[in-house]
């Protein structure tokens, strides 16, 4: 854990709960013994199914193994297709589906969902969980159910928030605003700190862009539309970030916060991956917070975002031991212990349930960080609900890919410079998200 173990207590589960103290700030684990033997290769005497993965998911190998332990016809295997990179990976994987041969599941972050649907390669899991005995879609945050053109793709098993929070005196008390108004904000506040921790300009246009893509681009259509007076504001305040930043500039900035404590920043990026998280952005703002969210047309601007989400492959022969392990993995008690939430909804009641007990002290981390001091405390019923009201308003967002964001900044970088004009680089964006959609 990186610091020094105080406890380690067994639970009934066969997990165990380390306390560690690291350099005054208290941190607390579960544990969970894992059984990679079991996940490594084929068993004899069992037929093996395949995910292909990219990620070192400690939950999903926790999870492995447990199934592996108590099922004596069928082995799990986690691969990872991605050990040689992007390219390598994609065309390991189309090459073994259009063969017949490929994994039984597929963690959709090694592959671009729209090309495996249009040929063919996803199962819809539609019929699978209408006929579940064991688990239906009103046991799930609608987020955690992948669709594309009405097919469901994938379900995850866990996954995380991440909201714009600011001071209700400059934003007022009510969630959401729309990209006008955000940009109109950030106008009328030119010569302060709108942003804790400020973005480098990359991430200054995808994060405007997770729910606003759509007021530029049309991707069903393959249609495009930049020449507007929005995006021209846009990038006249997304001028005063930096293109880049070193590690040590990066390291010397103070934290989120710090800049909210101390009123150097209107804005701040809130990552939620526990109940109790919320709280410290409240402290930080002196108890004025307000998750105003990212821009968006529907004023909910609450990102959700997953690494887990599993697909069946329509080539399959073992589809429905697929699918049995996928109610195994979703319903397993555990995934409350990865600082994440779980999109299944009675894993969420134990964590609601966790989080209210005043004497858990697995809860009560302490933040000491560039002056700004808080200890965590037990949610009270109004810091649940505003948080469930985030959970069930998350959705992903329309673009966290750099295919879009990375053809605005090249082709912006000429204006930035001062060797071609806004117009001219404008019409080099529309040309280039033009291709770049029709491919």
């Amino acid at each position: 854990t990186g610091g020094d173990v105080s406890g380690v207590y067994p639970l009934a589960d066969g997990s165990f709960f380390v306390a560690s103290d690291t350099q005054g700030r208290l941190k607390n684990y579960l544990i969970y013994p894992m059984y990679i033997e079991k996940a490594e290769g084929s068993q004899i005497g069992k037929t093996d199914i395949r995910i292909a993965t990219s990620i070192n998911d400690d939950f999903l190998q926790f999870a492995v193994s447990r199934f592996n332990k108590n099922n004596e016809k069928y082995n799990i295997i986690v691969e990872n297709y991605q050990k040689d990179g992007r390219d390598a990976c994609e065309a390991r994987l189309n090459g073994e589906l259009a063969a017949g041969v490929g994994p039984d599941l597929i963690n959709l972050m090694i592959c671009d969902i729209e090309e495996m649907v249009e040929n063919g390669y996803l199962e819809d899991m539609s019929l699978y969980l209408e006929s579940s005995e064991k688990i239906n879609e009103e046991d799930f945050f609608h987020t955690a159910l992948e669709t594309y053109h009405g097919i469901l793709t994938a379900i995850s098993q866990h996954f995380n928030l991440d909201v714009l929070v600011a001071n209700s005196d400059f934003v007022g008390e009510s969630r959401g605003w729309t990209l006008e108004e955000m940009v109109t904000f950030m106008e009328q506040n030119v010569g302060n700190q709108v942003f804790a921790d400020p973005p480098t300009r990359d991430y200054f246009f995808m994060r405007m862009f997770y729910f606003c893509e759509s007021e530029f681009v049309d991707r069903s259509a393959g249609t495009c539309d930049f020449d507007n007076e929005l995006f021209r504001r846009l990038v006249d305040l997304a001028e005063e970030y930096p293109v880049s930043r070193t590690m040590e500039e990066y390291n010397a900035m103070p934290s989120v916060y710090a800049d909210l404590n101390s009123g150097n920043g209107l804005l701040g990026w809130a990552p939620l991956n526990e109940f109790q998280d919320l709280q410290v952005y409240d402290a930080a703002l002196g108890g004025k917070m307000t998750c105003i969210g990212y821009p968006d047309k529907e004023r909910s601007g609450v990102r959700a975002y997953y690494y887990d989400a599993l697909a069946i492959s329509s080539n399959s022969p073992n589809k429905d031991v697929a699918w049995e392990f996928l109610e195994y993995y979703l319903t397993l008690t555990g995934a409350e212990s990865m600082m994440q939430f779980p999109t299944y909804r009675p894993s969420l009641n134990f964590l609601i349930e966790r989080a209210m007990i005043k004497e858990d002290t697995y809860w009560h981390n302490y933040y000491d960080v560039d002056e700004f001091r808080y200890m965590k405390h037990a949610s009270t019923q109004e810091e649940i609900d505003e948080v469930m009201e985030l959970l069930e308003a998350a959705r992903p967002a329309e673009n966290t890919g750099w295919g879009i964001t990375g053809i605005i900044m090249d082709e912006l970088e000429g204006y930035y410079a001062g060797k071609i004009t806004l117009d001219a680089a404008i019409e080099s964006i529309e040309k280039e998200v033009l291709l770049y959609l029709a491919e």
